[in-house]
């Protein structure tokens, strides 16, 4: 009996030479789509100790025999632009898909018409960092043996059966020979001939398991709303045609946040994460991603609004000329931790809630440089145990001795818990209150109140007058018979306020004669 599964991907094996899928690398035609198909480069790890992990895989590909175990998947690019493209037609645009597909083939297409044939599932970090490097002869090659602590050495075999060994060399300085040996090893080239875009990317994480790919780097591949937001704005690709345009901002801040480690660093898709943690506090007051929460396209209108108010946060940083962005001036960060930029976040939103009777929406904070060095001081001053005491209580287990009470500022900082969050909104609170009326005074915010009066004010002087202080004969007012007109003192372009005591009632035509 002939028996056979249903596949869901459908690849034709074939093989490749090493310096053939350096050559398709190298000139476009096998190329990479990190937005939704493809794990960030992981250069860190690979260039780790002085490349060890490189030159310890390029010793594996180069003694493996004629053909090496080593596997890169691609999928084919007219393939892949086909099967979306049939997607599309049984997609409605109120399905985040949508747009998703859209965004896909327009990206696609781009790449396509600048000569990609084939896109790369599986082996960026070995091509990008190992066989181009190699070839270009930037890796130079030689292997301590870990148990040994010996050179690792390669053989060569000649014709007449002798062998030679080499401990170190560069492609540059091998021979012809040797070069023709190593040009020709063959290397297994998996390409995608069926499939949907879905099971690419399921393979795309079935096929990287092996190296650890953390929940989020798997979550931010999926065609969710969120997802979408966040990886079309921080693709580094311009749209022409698509509503979701390239936020450079997102990267031009977050490249000035120190201690991005662990599952924040940038190789990890650690500033999307960075992204999607703000939405969520912005949608939810919750920071620790709930995947069931934003991952639901059921939440597409609130995702999308929380998002347009972090990317408004972005860019107000990015436009306000005190902040150093560039990597060149001055190689320092602007926020010292993700802490630090999770709770200017955090300010802000407050000042846009209200306080005080003040409510300040982010287009009105006008120095926004200022409000963040206030907030950097009252930072260092919390975390200073001696002119900051009463926030420490003692401790043996402490270096310094001391450590934040429960409850505090800093203690806060330690933990993301919904209610652990609620301790810092407090306390931030309190500080906006102790000086929101400093940063009125000092014009850190843009004017609050309206050059326009209220029919209710300009009654309020109308009924108080009695004389008209512009006119040049001190006619009295007569609210009756005079066409009265209700004007500043000191005009409101000019600093002037809409207090009582600002407001002038007077008769049109003095009002009008009156030099300004």
């Amino acid at each position: 009996m002939n028996l056979s599964i249903v596949p869901c991907t459908g690849y034709k094996v074939q093989t490749k030479t090493l310096t053939e899928i350096n050559d398709l690398y190298n000139s476009g035609e096998l190329d990479t789509y990190s937005v939704w198909l493809q794990r960030l480069k992981q250069k860190d790890k690979w260039a780790k100790d002085d490349w060890e992990k490189s030159r310890s895989y390029l010793f594996r590909v180069l003694t493996s025999g004629n053909v090496s175990k080593s596997i890169f998947t691609v999928v084919d690019i007219d393939m892949l632009i086909n099967t979306i493209k049939e997607r599309l037609e049984f997609s409605t645009s109120k399905d985040v898909r949508f747009d998703i597909f859209n965004v896909m083939v327009e990206d696609l297409e781009i790449m396509k018409l600048k000569g990609c044939k084939y896109l790369l599932l599986d082996g960026q970090n070995r091509l990008e960092f190992v066989i181009k490097r190699f070839f270009k002869s930037e890796l130079n090659w030689y292997l301590i043996n870990k148990i040994s602590q010996k050179p690792t050495t390669i053989k060569f075999v000649v014709q007449d059966g002798t062998l030679y060994e080499k401990q170190s060399f560069t492609y540059n300085k091998l021979s012809a020979s040797e070069k023709d040996v190593i040009d020709n090893i063959k290397v297994i080239f998996a390409e995608g001939k069926q499939g949907q875009i879905d099971d690419f990317i399921d393979d795309l994480i079935d096929d990287n398991s092996g190296e650890y790919w953390n929940n989020f780097e798997q979550r931010i591949t999926a065609l969710r709303t969120l997802p979408f937001l966040v990886n079309t704005t921080m693709s580094g690709h311009p749209r022409s045609k698509t509503r979701i345009k390239n936020v450079p901002e997102f990267v031009q801040v977050l490249d000035k946040v120190g201690k991005l480690t662990g599952e924040y660093h940038f190789e990890k898709k650690g500033y999307q994460k960075i992204i999607c943690e703000l939405v969520q506090y912005d949608m939810t007051g919750s920071i620790k991603l709930d995947y069931p929460t934003m991952w639901d396209s059921a939440n597409h209108k609130k995702i999308t609004k929380s998002f347009k108010n972090v990317k408004a946060f972005f860019e107000a940083i990015a436009k306000c000329s005190g902040f150093p962005l560039s990597r060149e001036v001055g190689g320092k960060n602007i926020f010292a931790t993700k802490e630090m930029i999770r709770n200017f976040y955090m300010i802000t939103q407050i000042l846009g809630d209200g306080v005080k009777g003040y409510k300040i929406p982010l287009d009105k904070i006008k120095n926004l440089r200022a409000l963040y060095d206030a907030y950097e001081k009252f930072d260092t001053f919390k975390r200073d145990r001696i002119k900051n005491s009463g926030d420490y209580m003692e401790s043996g287990t402490s270096e310094t001795g001391l450590i934040p009470t429960p409850g505090t500022y800093i203690w806060a900082q330690k933990d993301i818990r919904t209610e652990v969050l609620q301790v810092r909104r407090t306390v931030l609170t309190e500080w906006i209150e102790d000086n929101i009326e400093l940063w009125i005074k000092n014009q850190v915010f843009a004017r609050l109140d309206r050059n326009e009066l209220t029919p209710n004010q300009k009654k309020s002087i109308i009924m108080e007058a009695q004389d008209d202080p512009f006119s040049a004969n001190d006619y009295k007012l007569d609210r009756f018979v005079d066409n009265i007109h209700v004007d500043h003192d000191l005009q409101f372009g000019r600093g002037g306020s809409n207090d009582p005591s600002n407001l002038q009632a007077t008769t049109s035509s003095s009002n009008l004669s009156r030099v300004k």
